[in-house]
Order: C-alpha cells, then sequence, then structure tokens
C-alpha cells in the first residue's frame, strides 16, 4: 500500500445456505484501497451454535422475568401487610411500651 492511499470496506455481502447436513452463516467483503479490491475478507459459520445461544438468551429472560414477577407479587404482599400492620398501631405509641 502507497502512502496516502485510502482503505475502505465495500458493503458487506451475506446469506445463509442450507446444505444436506448443516446450515451456515456466509459473508464477504471486499477491503478497497484508493477504490480498488486488494482484499477480499470472507467467513463461514455454523447456524447451530447460534440458534443454540440464542435459545439459551430466551429461556434465561423468561426464567429472570418470572423469577422478578414473583419476586415482586410477594414483595407486594409483604409489604401491604407491613403497612397494613403498622396503620392498625395507635399513632405516637411504639409497640412494646
Amino acid at each position: 500500500m502507497r502512502a496516502g492511499a485510502r482503505a475502505t470496506l465495500a458493503p458487506v455481502f451475506h446469506r445463509t445456505v442450507d446444505t444436506p447436513s448443516s446450515s451456515y452463516y456466509q459473508a464477504l467483503a471486499y477491503w478497497e484501497f484508493d477504490h480498488r479490491p486488494q482484499f477480499i475478507l470472507s467467513l463461514a459459520s455454523s447456524r447451530t451454535p447460534t440458534l443454540q445461544n440464542v435459545r439459551q438468551t430466551l429461556t434465561a429472560i423468561l426464567v429472570g422475568r418470572r423469577m422478578y414477577l414473583a419476586l415482586s407479587v410477594s414483595g407486594g404482599r409483604v409489604l401491604g401487610e407491613a403497612l397494613h400492620r403498622s396503620d392498625r398501631r395507635p399513632h405516637g405509641r411504639r409497640q412494646g411500651h
């Protein structure tokens, strides 16, 4: 590469390829210097691990959401009961005195 040349990455072309045994993501990009392709960058990656990661992430989000909802409901009940008990105590007097 000569001094002063500008490097740019051309638009990336991507697609999914299905084969009888698996499915893959493919990507291809031209790395240009002074608007002339000098390098071709490519990638092929199996979709299986990606789909497993998506499933695991969604499962974790749903489990976390359910736990949060359960804690919110139970925490609201406990707080509501505590407030209800404090409303029944006479004002100005401490319990136990």
